[in-house]
Parts: structure tokens; C-alpha cells; sequence
């Protein structure tokens, strides 16, 4: 009898383990983030009935939830961080968070389609080529050095490169003195290998059996800019070689406004794409200072003719799921806000690049583009009026399901300029 006392004892622990409201409890993030002088409704459960409350100065709380209303209204006076308390039943105490309140940020959505062309600090691996020597023998002398596709070569012989031509110049003296060639490589490791070069009679010099770039080149959309500084951030991811996923590291850069001329929809298997070319008529014009995991920054040294006025940055814990808008070109340069469903806003608390799943609801932007394609990296979400974040991924295979970024993310990689 006591036996199967206990199991039933303990297969009613783990259903309450295992039930709703103790999976809220168990997760409550320890930190919340609100704007300062903005009231946030912070959702909760209608499961538990819980009550905030807090002994801080200059932190109003509503606390008290019902089922009809399962949230919390905070507001901080100024910027800080105030403790949070709870009490279960509204007497039992229930432990407590942080909240950090940030001074209001505000930032001009973008959504104008970019070209971007930059040059690397050093110069990136795109493949390994076998030379033929004078007997027709095939050799890869970079390839058995361990040299990989998608390395920066940053330095050889203890020279920077900063040129495709510079490389081949160095290869060419080394093979001339009969001295291998010391190069510096940033890939999986950061090392230096020794290559000696083979002479290719077919080419008439010396080679390492690489193909190198000094820079990298891609098509995405304008994020957002800050209306004093010009500061801008654009893609919601880094700029690649497209070879790996590594950031490609920016030298200088410039951006362009882009002509969107035809789209290829997005099908089953295959994800759509955006077809752009230059705008000359463009006033979109600014220069790239570097890039990160976030996408690409700089500043606008001309601004786009077509363009919103500021709107509030949200905070992580102001963005919800419910209706919002996808602002991107589909066509020109005309900017253009389509229908979208945030499914899931997720809690987070440290940057990454999926922090929204949303749906594409709008229409048009189905029958035209079939979801989200490339090239609309970057585009700016926006909710009850505020910069919410930034296009990311779309999903393989349903194309009318992406993910997008917070939007502050980006602003804390930027420093806030």
C-alpha cells in the first residue's frame, strides 16, 4: 500500500513538474528590459495568480493581474536598474528579477534595397587550384600547407596585403630566390604557414595553386539610420564571402541605392530572389566602416529622398505577437510596408539573430515574391509605431515564415551613435 502510495505521489510531482504553470515559474527571465518614461505592459500568465510589486523609487508597477488581463504595467522614471518583487496569492513571497530601464532610442526605418561593395583587411581564399609543372604533374603546394577555402590571408613574408597584385608580386619574387613563401592565415586558427611556390609553365609564373579576392560584394536592405549622426546599419547578418559563414573583415566600403528590376519567386524547395542592379538616379549614398554579426554599419552621406520619420526603438519585452508590417522594394526603389503575423516574440536577454518568428500575411507580397526572399535581409519590422527588428532568415520550404532580429541589437553593435 505505502508502495503504490509513492508512486502515485511521485507521478503527481512530475505532473505538476511538468505542468504550465510551474513552467512559468521556472522560466520568468531574471531580467526585464523597459524603456525609461514608457509604460510597458509586461504579459504573465492567467494561470498564476501573482502580484509585482517593488520598494524602488521611480518604479511605478501595476502588479496585480486578473484573467481577463494577465499583465503588468511598469515605469520607470529614469534610466537604472530597480528590483522587481513578487508574492504568490498575494501573500506568499515569490522571489524577484531586475528591471533595466534604457533611455528611449529613436532611428528612421529604412527598407530601401542596397548594393554593397567592400574591400577586406587582407585577402580571402575562394579556391584551391592545382598547378601543372613543366612535366604535366599536378601539385597543390597551398593545399598541402593546409591552407582551406575560405581563409584570409592577412600577411606574407611579414608584408599586410591589401591586393590581389601584391600577393602575386611576393610569389613571384620568392620563386625567383627559390624561398618559400610565409603567410599569414586567419581561418579555423590563426597561424602562419610556410608555401613554396611551383613554377606553372602555362602561366608563365610562379603560383601557390590559390584564387584570391581583396573583396566582397552583396545585395540586402537598409535597416534603419539615426536621424542626427546619418549612422546606418543595414542585412541583420554579416556580410560573408560566401564561401563560410565567417564575417568577411571590412577595410572600407560604400553602399549604393539598388534598382529592384524582377524577382524570382519562392518555391517549395528553392528559396526567391531579388534581381538588383545599381540605382543612378539614386540618392541613397554612404560609406561602410565595418561589419559584424548584425550586418554592415557605416554613414549615409546622402540620405534616401523617400524615407519615414523617426519611431522608437522597442525594447525586447515590448515586441508580441499579433499584427505588424515588413517594410521592403519590390519593385524600383519605391519603399513599400507589407502585412505580417509575429507568431513569437522570443525572451531573450544577450543578442542573436532569431529573436522573431513572423509570418507574411500581406497578399501581395505572396503573389509577387511567394514569403521572404533574398535580398530582403534587413528589412525593418515595425509594431505600434516602433522599430522592432530586422529580416534574417526565411524558413526552407516556407517561404512565407522568416525570423528577424531585435532591433536594439543592432543599435548596441552600432554603440548606440
Amino acid at each position: 500500500m505505502k508502495k503504490a502510495l509513492s508512486v502515485v505521489a511521485a507521478g503527481m510531482l512530475v505532473l505538476l513538474g511538468c505542468s504550465r504553470p510551474s513552467a512559468i515559474l521556472y522560466t520568468w527571465p531574471r531580467e526585464l528590459w523597459v524603456p525609461a518614461r514608457r509604460e510597458v505592459a509586461v504579459p504573465w500568465s492567467r494561470w498564476l495568480p501573482l502580484e509585482a510589486y517593488s520598494t524602488d523609487h521611480g518604479l511605478r508597477i501595476d502588479g496585480r493581474t486578473t484573467w481577463a488581463r494577465p499583465a503588468w504595467k511598469v515605469e520607470a522614471d529614469r534610466a537604472g536598474r530597480y528590483r522587481l518583487n513578487f508574492r504568490l496569492f498575494g501573500w506568499l513571497p515569490w522571489g524577484s528579477t531586475w528591471v533595466k530601464a534604457s533611455s528611449p532610442l529613436f532611428a528612421v526605418p529604412g527598407g530601401q534595397s542596397i548594393g554593397i561593395l567592400v574591400h577586406t583587411r587582407g585577402l580571402i581564399v575562394r579556391a584551391l587550384k592545382p598547378v601543372a609543372s613543366a612535366h604535366g604533374r599536378l601539385r597543390d603546394p597551398a593545399a598541402a600547407a593546409g591552407i582551406r577555402v575560405g581563409d584570409l590571408l592577412t600577411a606574407a613574408d611579414h608584408r599586410r596585403l591589401h591586393s590581389v597584385g601584391e600577393l602575386a608580386r611576393i610569389i613571384e619574387q620568392a620563386g625567383i630566390d627559390h624561398h618559400p613563401v610565409a603567410l599569414t592565415v586567419i581561418g579555423a586558427h590563426h597561424h602562419e604557414l610556410v608555401v613554396r611556390p611551383v613554377w606553372s609553365p602555362w602561366q608563365h609564373a610562379y603560383q601557390l595553386g590559390i584564387a584570391v579576392q581583396d573583396a566582397a560584394t552583396g545585395v540586402g536592405t537598409l535597416t534603419y539610420w539615426r536621424p542626427g549622426s546619418r549612422q546606418f546599419t543595414a542585412l541583420g547578418h554579416s556580410l560573408t564571402d560566401g564561401l563560410t559563414t565567417i564575417p568577411a573583415p571590412v577595410a572600407q566600403g560604400r553602399v549604393v541605392g539598388a534598382d529592384i528590376v524582377g524577382i524570382l519567386a519562392a518555391s517549395a524547395n528553392r528559396p526567391g530572389q531579388k534581381i538588383g542592379i545599381l540605382a543612378s538616379h539614386s540618392t541613397l549614398r554612404g560609406s561602410v566602416t565595418a561589419n559584424g554579426r548584425f550586418g554592415i554599419r557605416g554613414r549615409l552621406t546622402n540620405v534616401p529622398s523617400q524615407h519615414f520619420d523617426p519611431v522608437p526603438v522597442a525594447l525586447p519585452d515590448e515586441v508580441h505577437p499579433g499584427p505588424a508590417e515588413l517594410v521592403t522594394v519590390l519593385r524600383g526603389v519605391s519603399v513599400e510596408a507589407y502585412r505580417i503575423r509575429i507568431v513569437k516574440a522570443y525572451a531573450q536577454a544577450r543578442p542573436a539573430t532569431k529573436g522573431i518568428l513572423f509570418q507574411v500575411t500581406d497578399r501581395r507580397l505572396l503573389r509577387k515574391a511567394g514569403g521572404i526572399v533574398q535580398g530582403m535581409s534587413g528589412s525593418p519590422v515595425l509594431q505600434d509605431g516602433r522599430l522592432v527588428g530586422a529580416v534574417t532568415h526565411v524558413l526552407v520550404g516556407r517561404s512565407n515564415f522568416g525570423y528577424a532580429c531585435y532591433a536594439i541589437w543592432m543599435m548596441e553593435r552600432q554603440g548606440g551613435a
